[in-house]
């Protein structure tokens, strides 16, 4: 393949699939329900669409080339003065470096995130077996955001739509 795509995974009621669609070719798109499936459809439809468009003499975009990205580990980060004041007077009390105390903030933010979602996830399975509710899954590919629908009757009360994300 000689131009960069975009894949997702999807999921229409029970069934998943492969969509690979072009960056730069419009109108490029396959599918199949393995993702080897789409990419050997996409080879072929991404040569098709070259082969037409010499034929109707419809201008053919140059290759792309991907390079791989390297992260150094260095980030240079503007700052108010008066923040960085805070962050130098905590590090200092944590008895670390302005850096290191940085860096642990971060992974902590991220880490705090995914732990978020991964408890809002127990308590619905835990509400499911606890009630044995009945869930239905839908899940939109596109941003990876699942509803579920819990219905079950708890001493007259009934609940419904629970939302997050994955």
């Amino acid at each position: 393949m000689k131009y960069s795509f975009n894949v997702k995974k999807m999921k229409v009621e029970e069934h998943f699939f492969w969509v690979i669609e072009s960056n730069i070719l419009k109108g490029c798109v396959a599918q199949g329900d393995t993702l080897d499936d789409a990419l050997t459809l996409f080879s072929e439809l991404e040569s098709e669409w070259l082969e037409t468009a010499k034929k109707y003499d419809i201008s053919i975009p140059e290759e792309t080339v991907q390079e791989e990205t390297s992260y150094s580990g260095k980030l240079m980060v503007r700052l108010p003065k008066s923040l960085h004041k805070k962050i130098a007077q905590e590090a200092e009390k944590e008895s670390t470096s302005i850096n290191q105390l940085i860096v642990s903030i971060l992974s902590e933010s991220i880490g705090y995130k995914k732990g978020i979602i991964n408890a809002y996830r127990q308590t619905i399975q835990n509400l499911h077996q606890k009630y044995k509710a009945n869930i239905l899954n839908c899940t939109n590919g596109f941003n990876n955001i699942k509803y579920n629908k819990i219905n079950y009757q708890n001493g007259g009360k009934y609940y419904e739509n629970h939302r997050y994300c994955n």
